[in-house]
Formats: structure tokens, sequence, C-alpha cells
């Protein structure tokens, strides 16, 4: 069983070693992954690329995963993260910014000052439309982290969900109590 990597597909191609076990570093579009290389797959380079072999018929299996795991990331174009965030509530705004190439979020609130937040380079686009806030970003636990922070800035309200809300969260309104 073989498997052939060209060089071609990625930008770059790394070696590295933690605790015994060879690490494999692709660069696709500035985004990285590390994949763990089974002792039981052997590789031999070659001018044009690498071949991935394995002469451990019982090992199949996990030759298999690997190899998967290698074509999977050759046709990924780019594996961005997607977040919404929704805000709602009369005079509350949001826009994205975009000025000489660094790209901020300025935030209406109902405070007595706008929120301006500079997002970071791992953020790819920002979409705003009406009241979604559309995130993409190479990295998902940053992204979360990030679309988190914006999220505590107005939380939504328990009586009239004014504020930012999470698409895929129902939340169960409190009854305003009447005279």
């Amino acid at each position: 069983m073989k498997t052939i990597l060209n060089f071609s597909e990625f930008n770059e191609i790394k070696f590295g070693s933690v605790h015994n076990k060879t690490i494999l570093i692709l660069n696709k579009d500035t985004i990285y992954t590390y994949i763990t290389i089974p002792s039981t797959v052997d590789f031999i380079f070659h001018s044009h690329g690498m071949e991935f072999t394995t002469a451990d018929s019982n090992k199949s299996s996990i030759f298999n995963i690997f190899s998967n795991t290698l074509t999977s990331l050759k046709t990924k174009v780019s594996n961005l993260s997607k977040r919404k965030l929704i805000l709602q509530g009369l005079g509350f705004k949001a826009d994205a910014v975009t000025t000489n190439g660094v790209k901020s979020v300025s935030l209406k609130l109902g405070y007595s000052h706008p929120i301006e937040l500079s997002l970071p380079s791992f953020v790819k686009h920002v979409k705003v439309k009406k009241d979604v806030l559309l995130f993409e970003a190479s990295d998902n636990i940053l992204l979360g982290n990030l679309v988190n922070r914006i999220y505590n800035f107005k939380k939504a309200d328990s009586y009239k969900a004014k504020g930012f809300s999470y698409p895929y969260i129902n939340k169960k309104l409190k009854i305003i109590k009447k005279k």
C-alpha cells in the first residue's frame, strides 16, 4: 500500500519530532497542519514529492486512516471556521471597517461611546448584514475566543433578548410582571 504526496500541493512541508514520534508539518494557504506519522509507515523522498508505504498488512487500517487524512488535506482549498452572532435591540448597530489593511468592528451597544475592536490577523473575513455578524477565521479555537469576547460586551438580557446571542442557543425569556 502506498500514498504519494506532491510538493506542489502545499506551500511548505517540514518534519519534526515530538516525544520520539515523527510529525509532518504541512502549510497550505498560511494554515499549518500537524500530522503524526505512524511508526508502521515508511516514507521516501523523491524529486517531486514523498511516497508513504507500509509493509505490515496487519496495520493496514492505520495506514488507511493516515492516507485518508492526507487526501482530505490535499482536496480542501481552505478550512475556514465560521461563527455567527446575532445583535438584537433598537439602536444597537455593528459595522465592519477596514482601514489601511487593518480589519476592525465598530459596535454601538447603548453605551456612551462606540466600541472599536481591531481584529487579529487570523480573522479572514467579517460580514455584517443587518443584525447578523459572521466571522471566518483559520483557527477555530481563537475564533471562538474572539466571538465570546464580543458576546460578553452585551449579553442578551433575559426579558427582551436585547444584545448579542448565538443563533444555535434557544433562550427562554422571563415573563415581565404587570401591575
